[in-house]
């Protein structure tokens, strides 16, 4: 029997691997992911095939084990993402807020809302200070409320945030409610209400689908500052200094019995 040669044998491997080595790299799988129609299953189409060349939306599988299989989910590296939120915040009222998620952690927030609450605030309030006090939470029911904040996401869904607030009211102050303040004899004044507060709040964002939001939190308000007037036409000297006085006690109330826990509950969206 002849033998073949050690060097053609060699050549004749060689050619066969080269030959083969195109007919592996027309069944290699590619290097990126894709995800059929409604985006629930994932597979890895022939190279070079049609689908290959012009399908939608290819996802590159650098992180494999983060990445959503649903074409509508956007990925959870986006650097920015907006949220906007709106509820209630007992016992102030209820808001809307915009929110700014940076690298999913740090947060920058802005709401604005209207005090609906202070009905249920004095009512509380009768408990715990002297009628008079308690009354002068009604002068900010109705109040213009804007709140701004930074805080930190600590975990997955864990807030914490705090910031800066102003509640103000401008308003037509009747005979019957200055009576319920101590001031008797004056038909009516105009009133305005400035408070400045510090908030701060531990919340927890539960995400569905990647963009709705549902979040509870539990938190703290603490007035800084509070500026009063109460002014009215035709009054005596003495009668408007009697408003006057009222307004400064009005100011010390808030700022004496100012700090109050809120709690909040916000749906909201994200972009």
């Amino acid at each position: 029997m002849t033998r073949t040669p050690v060097p053609v044998l060699v050549s004749m491997v060689l050619v066969s691997m080269l030959v083969a080595l195109p007919l592996e790299a027309q069944t290699a799988s590619p290097s990126v992911t894709l995800f059929r129609g409604d985006g629930s299953s994932a597979y890895r189409p022939s190279a070079g095939s049609s689908e290959w060349i012009a399908w939608e939306r290819p996802r590159v599988t650098l992180y494999p084990e983060r990445e959503s299989p649903y074409p509508f989910v956007r990925s959870d590296r986006d650097v920015v993402r907006l949220e906007v939120l709106g509820g209630v915040n007992a016992p102030l009222g209820i808001d809307l807020t915009l929110r700014l998620a940076i690298a999913q952690h740090f947060l920058i927030t802005a709401s604005a809302g209207v005090v609906t609450f202070g009905g249920a605030a004095r009512t509380v309030a009768l408990g715990y200070v002297d009628e008079e006090a308690a009354q002068s939470a009604l002068l900010v029911d109705g109040a213009l409320m804007l709140r701004v904040g930074v805080g930190a996401r600590i975990v997955e869904g864990l807030e914490i945030v705090g910031g800066y607030a102003v509640l103000h009211r401008e308003l037509t102050v009747r005979s019957d409610f200055l009576e319920l303040l101590g001031v008797t004899g004056i038909t009516g004044a105009e009133g305005r209400v400035t408070l400045q507060a510090l908030w701060a709040e531990i919340g927890w964002t539960f995400t569905v689908l990647d963009h709705f939001l549902v979040r509870p939190a539990i938190g703290v308000m603490h007035v800084l500052d509070a500026s009063a007037s109460l002014v009215g036409e035709g009054l005596s000297d003495n009668e408007a200094a009697y408003l006057d006085r009222t307004a400064r006690t009005v100011e010390t109330y808030a700022e004496q019995y100012g700090t109050s826990p809120t709690l909040s509950l916000t749906l909201g969206y994200r972009f």
